[in-house]
């Protein structure tokens, strides 16, 4: 039987005792309702009244870019979890039912489904994204596997007086204005909205669910990243620097600090996130992550926006009040 999950405590329940990860959680449902009004449909198998699977998604509805339902935005996973294949196929009909009549189903995956149930259900795989993964032993293990030029870069980042430290929900204004004008100025798209990690913040640091590091030079905050943690692993799940302070190399010594920080609490996996970009996975590897393919699945063929390149020519250009303006909009409208 298929349901909708009404026991927030259930579902967290199942999944802290099967393969999941931290987009998964009630947290983070109820962080994306929150900021971006979406409406989430979280789905329970059961089989006599024991839960046998769970399949997350949300319904973005956009005027701009239509009704999608998304499992999961702003997540770069969204799987399904089941105990068999006959769970599985039942949660992907009633998904289908739900979603029929929008543009398209999406599903985020870190693993691949069974080729034969991808195909049964009309869904096109998409393998343009990598996952990079560092497993975690100690911080001198750690040290060792970096390449020389990060272990150069923190020396110098450290002589510099560079210095990085835990941070607070103070501090999350701050970081965000970072993320904004680097997104903006650099990547040429709009930010999550401030909102966005307040809610986060709000809903997990109790829970001991998420943490910011901030890099300082003589006080002034220059840079920080935002991790998140589910079971063993943490999630580097976004960062930002003061372009004009690259040099001091905060990434390197932000990045340090946070591999230590899990080595001293015991997680296994420090997750660098998904790139498709080759600049940023050689990066990742170079501190001795692994990457592995990720799929995408969609009920539709990956379709390239038109005019995108054009969009981020012009989003660079724009006043730096302008984007603060209207990139919370496009983002809800996006979905991430």
């Amino acid at each position: 039987m298929i349901e909708l999950v009404s026991n927030d405590d259930e579902w967290n329940s199942f999944i802290r005792h099967n393969a999941s990860n931290i987009f998964h959680t009630i947290e983070w449902r109820n962080s994306i309702v929150n900021t971006f009004g979406y409406k989430p449909y979280y789905l329970l198998s059961r089989d006599d009244g024991s839960i046998m699977g769970c399949f997350p998604m949300f319904c973005v509805n956009s005027f701009i870019f239509g009704k999608r339902f998304i499992s999961l935005p702003f997540a770069f996973s969204g799987d399904p979890i089941y105990k068999n294949t006959k769970v599985l196929r039942e949660m992907l009909v009633r998904s289908k039912e739900i979603s029929k009549g929008s543009k398209y189903l999406e599903i985020r995956m870190r693993q691949k489904l069974p080729d034969d149930i991808a195909k049964d259900y009309g869904l096109n795989e998409n393998l343009e994204t990598k996952l990079s993964i560092l497993e975690l032993t100690n911080s001198d293990d750690a040290w060792d596997k970096m390449d020389k030029k990060h272990r150069n870069a923190i020396r110098k980042a450290e002589k510099d007086g560079l210095k990085v430290r835990e941070g607070n929900e103070n501090d999350l204004r701050t970081y965000h204005s970072l993320k904004m004008k680097l997104s903006a100025k650099k990547y040429g798209i709009p930010s999550e909205p401030l909102c966005f990690y307040r809610n986060l913040w709000s809903l997990m640091y109790s829970k001991n669910m998420i943490k910011i590091f901030v890099a300082e030079l003589e006080g002034k905050i220059i840079g920080g990243i935002i991790l998140l943690m589910h079971k063993d692993e943490i999630l580097y799940f976004s960062g930002a620097a003061n372009e004009n302070y690259l040099h001091l190399k905060p990434y390197n010594l932000l990045v340090w600090e946070a591999i230590k920080y899990s080595c001293k609490n015991k997680y296994k996996y420090f997750n660098f996130g998904t790139s498709d970009n080759k600049g940023l996975l050689d990066f990742k590897e170079s501190w001795g992550a692994k990457s592995v393919q990720i799929p995408v699945y969609s009920t539709i063929p990956s379709v390239k926006v038109s005019g995108y390149g054009t969009f981020i020519k012009i989003w660079k250009k724009l006043p730096t009040l302008i984007t603060r303006l209207i990139g919370p909009f496009l983002v809800k409208q996006k979905g991430g």
